[in-house]
C-alpha cells in the first residue's frame, strides 16, 4: 500500500492578484512552471523558480502551445520538427534560468491541449519523449496514467511519473472528460480530498458513469489557475495527512 505521493501544481501562469503562487507553493511538492508560450514570461519564470527553491519544491517545465490568447487550451497542428522545437525551446529556457539560481529541473509536464493531444497520439508523444530525453536523460516526464504518452515514454526509455487528477472527471477508458462538458470539473473540495487519498493508495475511483476504474499514479495534479486552488490544496493535504500519506516529490 502506497504511503507517499507527489502533489504537482501549474504555477508561474498568472500574476497577482490573479495568481496564488505564494499561497500554493508551501502546500505542494513539485511545480510545473509556465515557460512563456501559453502563459508567463522570463521574469515570472525566474521568480517562480526562486520561490520553489525557498520552499524546497521540485521544479518542472510546463511547455505548451504558443497560444496565450486561449491559455494553451486550443489544439495547434504541428510537424514533428515544430513540436520538438516547441518543447526544446521552452524546457531549455527554464533550465537556463534555474541553473542561474542554482537549481536543476526534476521533470517536464506538457500543458493543456498539448498534454491532452499527446495522451491520445502515440506518434507525437514519441517525439516529445525523445526530445525530453535528449535535453536531459535524467528528467522525469509527467504523463496521463494509461495513455499514449505513457506508452511512448516507456518505448523511449525515459523515466515517467503517472499522473492522476483530483479535479477532473474520467471517462471509462481512463481519459479525461473534455473541459467543454458541463460535468468535466469537480469543484467539491471534500470529494477532491477523498479522491486524492484513493489515488494515492492505489484504490479504484468512479468514472463519469459511476463505474469503478483504476488509475495508477505517482503524482496528483492541482490546477493553480482555479479560483479555489488554495482551498483545494489545503483540503487535499489534510485528507492525506489523516490517512498517513506523506507528500513528497519524486526525487
Amino acid at each position: 500500500m502506497k504511503r507517499k505521493i507527489d502533489i504537482n501544481c501549474d504555477l508561474g501562469e498568472l500574476k497577482p492578484p490573479d495568481g496564488n503562487d505564494l499561497e500554493l507553493m508551501p502546500l505542494i511538492s513539485s511545480c510545473n512552471i509556465a515557460c512563456g508560450y501559453h502563459a508567463g514570461d522570463t521574469v515570472m519564470m525566474r521568480e517562480t523558480v526562486a520561490l520553489a527553491r525557498e520552499h524546497g519544491v521540485a521544479i518542472g517545465a510546463h511547455p505548451g502551445y504558443d497560444d496565450k490568447e486561449e491559455f494553451g487550451r486550443r489544439f495547434m497542428e504541428l510537424t514533428d520538427r515544430e513540436l520538438s522545437d516547441l518543447v526544446l525551446i521552452q524546457v531549455e529556457a527554464l533550465q537556463e534560468i534555474a541553473a542561474r539560481i542554482g537549481c536543476d529541473l526534476q521533470h517536464v509536464k506538457p500543458h493543456g491541449a498539448l498534454y491532452n493531444y499527446l495522451a491520445r497520439n502515440y506518434a507525437q508523444a514519441l517525439i516529445v519523449a525523445d526530445t525530453v530525453q535528449r535535453i536531459d536523460r535524467d528528467l522525469i516526464l509527467y504523463v496521463l496514467s494509461g495513455s499514449c504518452s505513457e506508452t511512448a515514454a516507456n518505448e523511449v526509455g525515459i523515466t515517467i511519473a503517472k499522473e492522476g487528477f483530483i479535479d477532473r472527471q474520467y471517462l471509462a477508458d481512463g481519459s479525461l472528460m473534455a473541459r467543454s462538458h458541463s460535468e468535466a470539473l469537480i469543484t467539491d473540495v471534500r470529494v477532491m480530498g477523498e479522491r486524492a487519498v484513493k489515488l494515492a493508495l492505489g484504490e479504484n475511483i468512479r468514472d463519469e458513469s459511476g463505474a469503478s476504474i483504476s488509475i495508477p499514479c505517482d503524482t496528483l495534479c492541482i490546477h493553480g489557475d482555479q479560483p479555489a486552488a488554495v482551498e483545494t490544496a489545503v483540503a487535499v493535504r489534510e485528507s492525506l495527512r489523516r490517512s498517513r500519506i506523506e507528500v513528497k516529490s519524486l526525487r
